[in-house]
């Protein structure tokens, strides 16, 4: 009952919290319809400023009328000026009576020439006041049309805003609608998950009256401290095991319940109403009991989602194609406890899942698995955060613990880091890498190449302000710039090069391939990730995942190329395997001795390193490492582990 009050109480609590948020959303609607009535004012504010320019139109045009005047008297004082000139000529016209004919003929033109010119003058004016009145006109039309545009688009405004207030003014009144329905609507649930509980209880007590109190049940990881079924193995055993298993039904979001709310009942009504699976006969056995209720198949997704276990191929864990086949629920795998550096792999033979212990385990100690992402995949702070929002508890595990861890776990801030200005390159050797200087950027500074990475690195979980953890050097704001744009070009070299192998990659699966052909696009893809990994080798810090997952996607540049140049065979390989020896070294500073993608790299490696030396004989160190990491891959997956692995060199390298 105390528990049943307490899941009352979170429930109470979240309907609160759900009209709150209603609240606050009839608030904000409010708030949305005073700016609104804000935009009206300002609209009659913009009317009036149409107003204003069309007076300003008004008066531009008595301007011009002011001009056209001008104009006019202009062309008056022209008339002028020729009757004058006509006077004059007929003055000259009288001289020439009395004076010679020669002088008179000359003042004679002159005159004629004048009274030409002025009559051009008068044409002139003429054409110019004209000209300014169909100005003016034109002007005038100009303006009535916008000032008429403005005002009809002020209108449908004014209209558009007021239709958005009564909107919101009936959204508002639908809110508080809605609210008190679901008010009543939890109210509703409340009552019937107590039903429901009270009978769920009630079975309890009658099942408990029949079970063997002295039978020891599994404790821990996912399961309730319960007892079990005396009645031994079996199936029976098995289901009463499942029944067991811990739903946190309490705990899901509420997407997910609703979502899962409407499955279930769509589930039930398609059983309870007959309807059978795709491909079974009509009058074929049922598959289900029946009758089905929708609270069952709620309360098993709900144990699906915490319990089941994702069915992947043994490649996604060696860094190869991610993907799920699906989700299967296995009641004793749910017994295992979580933990980062789990001690347990898990592999699957059709719907068989097989665990295997991947180190010695002594007597009386535990058994882990991983329910997310491991040490080295993830920071700590990420790998409890996911934890924490998917299965609702806080990871303790060694991994987790550094007090308690040995060795300590990696240091998540070199996942990320900078390298340190005052750092020396001839520091970058074996273990020594951890020594040289890091400066964690105080942004998500770093780029990340998506094009088939080994593994995808997170930036730092806590980003600081760009101090170096040895010598407390800072990097210049400026300089933090300008990484970041270095960064971003070798990223963009990364991506370019990467597409021009997958184009190359396609073509590699087609029967014309013959050796030599298309080596001009691998060399420059080559050239790209050589490019790059310089401006890489400068800047990130020599454990940054980044940098090691540079080195991977060099090395199938480089496989690529000795692929397509047969005669320069030997020098491409030992680049390849190089490079993956970089790579190896980057993943030996986060992953854990002996864990798969580490073992898998290494295969890489030494495959690289056997390819470019076939006429001097095997490499002694190489086959060495290469056995060890294949007993490694053997320890986790078994004989399948390393066809696996064979299987992803040939796919990545072509060996």
């Amino acid at each position: 009952s105390k528990d049943l009050q307490e899941q009352q109480q979170q429930q109470r609590a979240a309907a609160e919290a759900h009209n709150s948020t209603l609240q606050r959303q009839v608030a904000a609607a409010e708030a949305q319809a005073s700016t609104l009535q804000q935009q009206l004012a300002d609209a009659d504010v913009q009317a009036e400023e149409v107003k204003q320019q069309r007076a300003a139109a008004e008066q531009h045009c008595e301007a011009l009328q002011e001009q056209l005047a001008n104009a006019k008297a202009r062309s008056e004082e022209f008339q002028r000026q020729l009757a004058h000139a006509c006077a004059q000529t007929e003055e000259v016209q009288q001289q020439l009576a009395s004076s010679s004919t020669e002088t008179l003929q000359q003042q004679l033109a002159e005159a004629k020439a004048r009274a030409e010119e002025l009559e051009l003058q008068l044409v002139a004016g003429s054409a110019s006041r004209e000209v300014l009145r169909q100005e003016l006109l034109r002007e005038m039309a100009a303006s009535r049309a916008r000032a008429e545009d403005t005002l009809l688009q002020l209108k449908r405004d004014t209209e558009g805003l007021q239709a958005k207030v009564d909107e919101l003014n009936t959204c508002r009144t639908e809110d508080r609608q809605r609210a008190s329905n679901l008010q009543a609507k939890v109210a509703s649930l409340q009552a019937q998950l107590a039903a429901a509980q009270e009978q769920q209880q009630q079975q309890q007590q009658l099942d408990s009256s029949e079970q063997d109190p002295d039978e020891l049940r599994p404790e821990g990881g996912m399961l309730q401290q319960a007892q079990g079924d005396s009645s031994g193995g079996g199936r029976r055993s098995m289901s009463r095991l499942a029944d067991d298993l811990l739903d946190h039904e309490g705990k899901q979001p509420r997407k997910r319940i609703l979502y899962w709310s409407v499955l279930a009942t769509v589930a039930a009504a398609a059983h309870n109403a007959g309807l059978k699976p795709r491909g079974q006969q009509p009058n074929g056995p049922p598959t289900l009991a029946t009758h089905l209720e929708a609270r069952c198949v709620f309360k098993w997704l709900c144990r699906i989602a915490i319990n089941g276990v994702a069915l992947r191929p043994i490649a996604s864990a060696l860094g190869g194609a991610a993907g799920s086949w699906g989700t299967a629920l296995f009641p004793v795998a749910a017994c295992f406890n979580h933990s980062c550096q789990p001690n347990l792999a898990l592999r699957f033979n059709g719907c068989t899942l097989i665990a295997r212990a991947s180190e010695d385990l002594d007597p009386g100690m535990g058994a882990f698995i991983s329910y997310g992402p491991q040490v080295g995949e993830s920071p700590c702070t990420a790998r409890k955060q996911h934890l924490q929002s998917c299965y609702y508890f806080d990871c303790h595990c060694r991994a987790c613990s550094p007090t308690t861890c040995h060795p300590p776990p990696p240091r998540d801030d070199l996942r990320a880091a900078l390298r340190c200005p005052c750092s020396n390159h001839a520091e970058d050797k074996g273990d020594n890498l951890r020594a040289v200087g890091a400066c964690v950027p105080p942004s998500a500074l770093l780029p990340l190449c998506s094009k088939d990475p080994p593994c995808q690195p997170e930036s730092a979980p806590c980003l600081g302000m760009g101090s170096c953890s040895k010598c407390g050097s800072k990097i210049p704001t400026h300089c933090l710039a300008k990484y970041s744009v270095d960064l971003q070009l070798a990223a963009a070299k990364f991506d370019e090069a990467a597409s021009i192998l997958e184009r190359l990659q396609q073509e590699d699966s087609s029967a014309s391939f013959s050796p030599g052909q298309g080596f001009e696009h691998v060399d420059r893809a080559l050239t790209l990730f050589m490019q790059g990994l310089q401006v890489y080798e400068r800047l990130l810090h020599p454990c940054n995942l980044l940098l090691g997952a540079a080195y991977h996607t060099a090395a199938k540049a480089a496989a690529a190329a000795a692929k397509r140049a047969p005669s320069r065979n030997t020098l491409y390989m030992q680049h390849a395997a190089d490079l993956l020896h970089q790579s190896v070294s980057v993943l030996a500073h986060h992953f854990p001795p002996g864990c798969p993608q580490l073992a898998f790299e290494q295969v890489l490696a030494s495959a690289c390193s056997k390819a470019h030396t076939p006429q001097t004989g095997s490499d002694s160190d190489g086959d060495d490492a290469s056995e060890k990491a294949e007993r490694m891959l053997q320890l986790h997956f078994g004989d399948e582990g390393v066809m696996a692995a064979r299987r992803e060199v040939h796919l990545q390298l072509g060996l």
